[in-house]
Order: C-alpha cells, then sequence, then structure tokens
C-alpha cells in the first residue's frame, strides 16, 4: 500500500511555531521575571507606564520614547496592574508575537520542527535586556513581512509591510525609519528584479500602509491638546543631537584585552566581538549573490534578501553604542542571514552546513548573551554577593547583595528626610525611586542627559521653582562626559550649586548629590 506523506498546511505552520514561540517566552518570563531591577534605564519605561496608566501622556507630560510601547503596558495593566514585573510580563507578551514571526521566517532556512525548536531557543536568547524587547520583535516581525513580500510582491503584502512600518515608528521612530528604509529598498530591488515598471505603485502601497500603521500617532497629533507641540518639538531635539547615546566603540576581538580572564569570561568576550564582525562578514557576503540572483529564483532566496536588508537599515542602531545591550536589539536578522546563506549552498552540502552553522551561533550565544542573563547570574553568584530578596514597589525581587543594600540606603535616605508631600526631583539613574515610593516626577524632564538648549533649560529651571529636594549624580552617563548633569544642563547646574544646600551622605560616593533648598 503506498504511503502517502503529510504535507504541512499554512496554518498548522503557524499553530506550531506560535506554540513553541509562546512556550519559550512563557518560560524566559517565569525564570527571569522576579530577578534584578535596573533603576535607570528600566525604570524609564516603567516610570512611564505608571504614568500613562495615570492618564498622562508620553512625551507631552514627561520624557518618554514614542508612545506605543507605553499604550501596549498600559493596556495590560488592566489586567496585570502597573507593577515592574507586570510590565515585563507585558513586553514579553508582545515578543512571543515577534519570536514567531521569527520561526515563521526561520522555518525557509531550517524546515524540521527539531531545528525549529533550537531555532526557538537562539531566538529567545537574544530577547535582552526585558525593557528592550520591543526593538528585537520588531526586528523578526519585519524580516517575516519582508520574506512574504519577496516571496510574492502583492499589493496586500506591501499594505501590510507598511503598516508594520508606522506601528513601528509608533513604538520608536528610529525603528520606523529603519523598517521603512529596508521596505522600500526590497519593494525597488523586486521591482528591479522583474523589470515590471512597478516600483512607483508598489511604494505607494507601501506608504499607504505606513499611514495605516501609525494613525494612532497622527490622531494624537491632530487630536491631543499640547501633544502636536511635544511631538515637534521631539523632532528638533533629536535633529538637533549629534548623538543619541553615549558612544561606546565596537568591542571587536582584537580591541579586548583577555589577560588574567578565566575562560568563561574570555569565551563571552570573544563571542560578543565575533557578532560584531559578522556584521560586516555575513552582509558582506550575501549582498553578492542577492545581486546575481534571477527574478525567477528570488523567491527561494527570500530569507536572505530580507534579512541582510532589515538587518543592515538596523545595524546603525547598534553602531554608536556597541554594548551587549545594543547587540541584542539588532542581531537578529544576522542570525536568520547566517542560516540563509548556509542554506544556499548546493543541496548536498547546504543541509550539514545549516546544522553546523545553527549549531555554532546557539553555543557562541550561549556564551555571548546566555551567560548574562538574569537566571544565570543568580545561579552562578559568589557567595560574598549571594541574591537576596528584596521589595520593589507591589513585586517582591532578588537581586545581588551589593545592589539590594545601594537600594535600601537610598530607600532610607529618601523616607527619613523627604516628607510625602514635599517635591522630590531625581536625576537619570534614579528614576526607579519615582515609582517606588509612588512620586510623580515635578518636572517634565526625567532623564537629564542629553544637551538641553536654553528653552528646555528655562523650563526646567521653572518647573524646579517649588521642588525642595534633589538627587543626581555626576558620573557621566555610559561612560560619555557629555552626559553628566553638570554640562548637558549647565545653567541648571549652576542654580542647583546656589539654590540648595548640600546634604553629606556618609558612605555615598563624592560623586552623588543630595541636595535641599536653602531656607530663605
Amino acid at each position: 500500500m503506498t504511503q502517502i506523506a503529510h504535507i504541512e498546511t499554512r496554518e498548522q505552520r503557524f499553530v506550531f511555531c506560535a506554540i513553541v514561540a509562546c512556550a519559550f517566552a512563557a518560560l524566559a518570563f517565569a525564570l527571569n521575571a522576579h530577578i534584578g531591577f535596573n533603576l535607570q534605564d528600566e525604570s524609564f519605561l516603567w516610570y512611564g507606564v505608571q504614568r500613562t496608566h495615570a492618564g498622562e501622556l508620553p512625551m507631552r507630560d514627561f520624557r518618554a520614547y514614542d508612545p506605543g510601547r507605553y499604550f501596549w503596558c498600559s493596556m495590560w495593566a488592566y489586567l496585570f496592574g502597573d507593577g515592574l514585573v507586570a510590565v515585563r510580563a507585558a513586553s514579553w507578551i508582545f515578543a512571543a508575537g515577534g519570536l514567531t514571526c521569527g520561526m515563521l521566517a526561520a522555518r525557509r532556512a531550517i524546515p524540521s520542527r527539531y531545528g525549529l525548536v533550537l531555532v526557538g531557543f537562539l531566538l529567545t536568547m537574544w530577547l535582552w535586556p526585558p525593557w528592550k524587547l520591543f526593538e528585537a520583535s520588531i526586528a523578526m516581525t519585519a524580516v517575516f513581512l519582508a520574506v512574504r513580500l519577496v516571496e510574492s510582491p502583492t499589493k496586500r503584502r506591501h499594505v501590510v509591510a507598511g503598516l508594520c512600518v508606522g506601528l513601528a515608528a509608533f513604538l520608536g521612530r528610529n525603528l520606523g525609519l529603519y523598517t521603512g528604509l529596508a521596505f522600500g529598498a526590497i519593494t525597488l530591488l523586486v521591482a528591479w528584479k522583474e523589470r515590471s515598471g512597478e516600483s512607483l505603485r508598489r511604494v505607494g502601497w507601501l506608504a499607504r500602509g505606513v499611514l495605516g500603521g501609525y494613525a494612532p500617532m497622527i490622531l494624537l497629533v491632530l487630536l491631543s491638546s499640547g501633544f502636536r507641540a511635544a511631538f515637534v518639538d521631539s523632532v528638533r531635539f533629536y535633529v538637533g543631537q549629534n548623538a543619541l547615546n553615549a558612544q561606546l566603540a565596537a568591542p571587536f576581538p582584537w580591541r579586548v584585552d583577555f589577560t588574567g580572564r578565566d575562560f568563561a569570561a574570555t569565551a563571552s568576550l570573544f563571542a560578543i566581538g565575533f557578532f560584531f564582525v559578522a556584521f560586516f562578514v555575513v552582509y558582506a557576503l550575501a549582498l553578492l549573490p542577492i545581486v546575481r540572483t534571477k527574478r525567477e529564483d528570488l523567491g527561494r532566496n527570500a530569507l536572505l534578501v530580507a534579512s541582510v536588508f532589515v538587518g543592515i537599515c538596523l545595524a546603525h542602531h547598534a553602531s554608536v553604542r556597541s554594548d551587549l545591550s545594543h547587540l541584542a536589539q539588532t542581531v537578529h536578522p544576522l542570525l536568520f542571514a547566517t542560516l540563509a546563506l548556509a542554506g544556499a549552498l548546493p543541496s548536498r552540502e547546504s543541509a550539514i552546513a545549516r546544522g553546523i552553522a545553527l549549531l555554532v551561533l546557539t553555543i557562541l550565544s550561549v556564551y555571548a548573551i546566555g551567560l548574562t542573563s538574569p537566571i544565570v547570574r543568580r545561579l552562578s553568584a559568589p557567595p560574598l554577593n549571594e541574591f537576596v530578596t528584596a521589595k520593589v514597589g507591589v513585586d517582591t525581587v532578588v537581586m545581588p547583595r551589593n545592589e539590594m543594600r545601594a537600594l535600601e540606603s537610598l530607600r532610607t535616605l529618601i523616607t527619613l528626610n523627604v516628607k510625602p508631600e514635599e517635591k522630590l526631583w531625581v536625576g537619570a539613574p534614579f528614576i526607579g525611586l519615582y515609582p517606588l515610593f509612588g512620586r510623580r516626577s515635578p518636572a517634565w524632564e526625567i532623564y537629564p542627559a542629553w544637551k538641553a538648549d536654553d528653552a528646555g533649560q528655562e523650563r526646567l529651571l521653572g518647573e524646579l521653582t517649588g521642588v525642595e529636594w534633589v538627587l543626581v549624580d555626576t558620573r557621566p552617563i555610559g561612560g560619555d562626559e557629555e552626559m553628566q548633569i553638570s554640562r548637558s544642563h549647565a545653567r541648571v547646574w549652576q542654580m542647583l550649586m546656589s539654590a540648595y544646600d548640600r546634604i553629606q551622605v556618609p558612605g555615598a560616593p563624592e560623586t552623588l548629590y543630595f541636595l535641599r533648598r536653602k531656607r530663605a
């Protein structure tokens, strides 16, 4: 009797990838959700979610990313609350969608279900840090939609790709720019290969989708009081900045001093450097076969085309501050491109090459990112700095003993000195104190790191008029000397030094300034 081979349907492929993706996202959340607390960058998101849930608007009422991620987390706050762990849960729910798209894209290179499970593990490892899951999720979603666009450049798929660009911009305008450039380049490439003269029409379909995806922001600009001015000011601010992050050179292996490090630390630094080198090598190797590919073969190389164009555009995000965090936000297209290159070899060798590539990527990723995951850090913590329990808002988390002591010292400092009715303004390293104490910042500027113009400083000076207490740290953020309050907000710093008395804090570093307004 003839046995009929089972052919997997599109629905079955989607269900399998979605189940595996959701399982990995749920497992990652369960293992890491109650570990650690970032008082600065993670709290920038957490504070914004709390204020959005309370009815304020990001960008208008406080410095913020673009509004999309705050609205997303605030929506889930109706179910989970607006605590730290609840924000992490909302972020991982979003990431589950990105993981699903990533696995559906990777399936073009790794058709085996067992291989796809390993791919899911690989992609999940790189979903880090917990307050930046939106960036990597958008990258994976963009690659999947770009794959479908290359395979079949229909009107519907162009519009859907445009919707992705618009929604990405609503989460972060840089994400909208990166994905928009990638989809635009892919649209022109496919039209050029076809010699069809459809490029302008397809760009129009793409633009129509962008407008639809960006409609929430357009409505906010048109309908929300005061938001238009805030939006225009934010555009002017970003255009006027030389750099939007503290600069850090790429840690290429030849720049790293491996002296005196154990095997794990050496392997980790080497693996991180390897991925930064791979950005140049993999994308350069992929461009030639893309240019040579004929239109009839373009669909078979859709994953390579999609991941290279999306990846090259996203790579800018890790080019200014080239650290592990920014690598993690941009590495997923690189992983897809590597697997796609291995799959582009002759059929006899491609299966072996894909398996080797997937195994090597997984091993390198374990050392590059896996060793820094919260659960691994907790399990490998030395006895003198073991993880201990701490209360963070409504949640109980565990963190290294030295971090817990520093947090408790700050908590005690505020509790003993600042009355509930007195206003407190804190610098960027201490944003988490606002949600910890259920306080609202008295000023729009909650992250005084970037260089402020005269209008921005004048606004902050006015908002600080009735502020009794100030807590700032003069250490440069990210090691960038320009990102310290005495330089970025020189007039504000002069006012603080003249209008406030410094309260000595025993045991605190000299860079910490705890200030109380002088009595009349």
